[in-house]
C-alpha cells in the first residue's frame, strides 16, 4: 500500500488508543513511539535506560508516560500496565551477542523471563486489542539460502537462544490464553536515534570512526552480507503487525531486499566522510558463523501489507545526517552501562513526564 493509504490506516487504528512500549527509548523504541504520538496514541514507555537514552524522546517528552523500570520487575510492569494499554509493543531487550557472551545470565532474566512477565501483564489486561514481540533473526544462527519463518531456528549466542525463548511465549501465550499476539523477527535496523558503542551495531561504530578519520575493523574477510532494513520500515510493520487480526500467533520477517557486503558498507561510509578512513581485516568472531543473511517478507506482505520502500543508500545518508549532527553537538558515543549497574538502576523506580 503507499504511504498515503499506510499512514490513514494506521491513524484510523491508533488514534485515541493507549499503548505501551517497553523498550521505548531505544533507537527503533522511540521512533515507534514518535510515530505512535503522530497518530493520535496516549503512549507509556518503559525502559530501565541502560541503553535507551531519554533524548530520543525529546521531540515527545511532554506527550508520553515514561516509566523508569525493568521488565523483568513485577513491580515496574505493574507501573507499567497500570493504564490498561490496548496495544502492547515489547522491544525491550538485553542487547546483543556479544552481550550475551559476556553476560548470559542478565541477557535470560531480561529477554526470557523479562518476555514471560510481559506476557502475564498483558493476559491480564482486559483492554488488550494487540500484542508484537519484537524478535531477531539472530534466532535463525548461519544458514545458507533465503531465510523464511519456516526456516529452522539455529541460534548460536545466549542473545539468540532467549530471544527464541519470548517467540516460543508469545506463541504459546496467543494458542493456550487467546492473547492477539504477534512475532516480528528484524532484520539489521539501523537509522537515527542508535549510538556506537561496543555492543552496538556496526553502521554506527563505522560511522562514528569515520567521521574522525579512524580506521574501520572488520571481522572477517568483508564479504560477509547482511539485509540492512531502515529504522521506519521495521516501525511501519511492527505496528500493522499490532492491527491485523490475521497475525495472530504468526512470526513474520520484516526485511528490505537491501543485501549489502561489509567492505560495500565501509566504502560507502568512508565516501559519504569525505576522510581517509582505511579498512582493517581482522579474524572472524569465534561466534559469528553468518556469512550471508538474507530474508524474504512474503508473508509479511500477504498480510500484512508490509513493504519497505527506503533504498539503502537513502536510509544511510539520513543515518549520516543525524549522527554527525549529534557527534557536533555533544558526542554520539554510547555510555556503556554493566549488567550489574543496569540491574542497580532497576530498583530505582519512578515515572517523569506526563504523569
Amino acid at each position: 500500500m503507499n504511504s498515503e493509504t499506510l499512514s490513514a490506516k494506521l491513524f484510523q487504528a491508533f488514534s485515541g488508543s493507549r499503548c505501551l512500549v517497553t523498550g521505548g527509548a531505544g533507537s527503533i523504541g522511540s521512533q515507534l513511539v514518535r510515530d505512535l504520538v503522530t497518530f493520535g496514541a496516549s503512549v507509556t514507555v518503559l525502559d530501565n535506560f541502560s541503553s535507551g537514552h531519554l533524548s530520543n524522546l525529546a521531540a515527545v517528552q511532554s506527550q508520553v508516560r515514561v516509566v523508569r523500570g525493568s521488565v523483568a520487575s513485577s513491580i515496574d510492569l505493574q507501573s507499567a500496565f497500570v493504564r490498561e494499554p490496548e496495544y502492547v509493543f515489547h522491544l525491550a531487550a538485553h542487547f546483543a551477542n556479544q552481550n550475551s557472551i559476556e553476560h548470559p545470565y542478565s541477557d535470560m532474566l531480561t529477554n526470557a523471563v523479562g518476555t514471560q512477565l510481559v506476557l502475564d501483564c498483558a493476559r491480564n489486561d482486559k483492554r488488550l486489542k494487540g500484542f508484537v514481540y519484537a524478535s531477531s533473526s539472530c534466532v535463525l544462527g548461519a544458514q545458507p539460502g533465503v531465510m523464511h519463518e519456516e526456516t529452522r531456528p539455529a541460534p548460536e549466542t545466549p542473545y539468540g537462544v532467549s530471544k527464541l525463548a519470548g517467540e516460543h511465549y508469545t506463541v504459546v501465550y496467543a494458542q493456550v490464553y487467546g492473547l492477539p499476539a504477534a512475532v516480528v523477527r528484524y532484520f539489521n535496523v539501523f537509522g537515527p536515534g542508535e549510538r556506537p558503542g561496543r555492543y552496538r551495531n556496526v553502521i554506527p561504530n563505522f560511522m562514528h570512526r569515520a567521521i574522525h578519520g579512524d580506521t574501520l575493523t572488520i571481522t572477517g574477510s568483508g564479504d560477509e552480507s547482511r539485509e540492512f532494513v531502515y529504522i521506519t520500515e521495521a516501525v511501519r510493520g511492527t505496528m500493522l503487525a499490532a492491527i491485523t487480526p490475521e497475525a495472530r500467533g504468526q512470526v513474520f520477517h520484516l526485511g528490505s531486499g537491501n543485501n549489502v557486503t561489509v567492505r560495500e558498507l565501509g566504502q560507502k561510509i568512508v565516501s559519504l566522510s569525505g576522510n581517509r578512513s582505511k579498512l582493517d581485516f581482522k579474524p572472524r568472531r569465534s561466534w559469528d558463523g553468518v556469512s550471508r543473511r538474507e530474508t524474504s517478507s512474503e508473508r509479511a506482505k500477504q498480510l500484512l501489507g508490509y513493504e519497505a520502500h527506503t533504498s539503502f543508500d537513502e536510509g544511510l545518508q539520513r543515518t549520516w545526517a543525524w549522527i554527525n549532527e549529534c557527534e557536533l553537538a555533544a558526542g554520539c558515543l554510547d555510555r556503556e552501562i554493566s549488567p550489574v549497574h543496569a540491574t542497580m538502576n532497576e530498583a530505582v523506580r519512578f515515572a517523569v513526564a506526563g504523569d
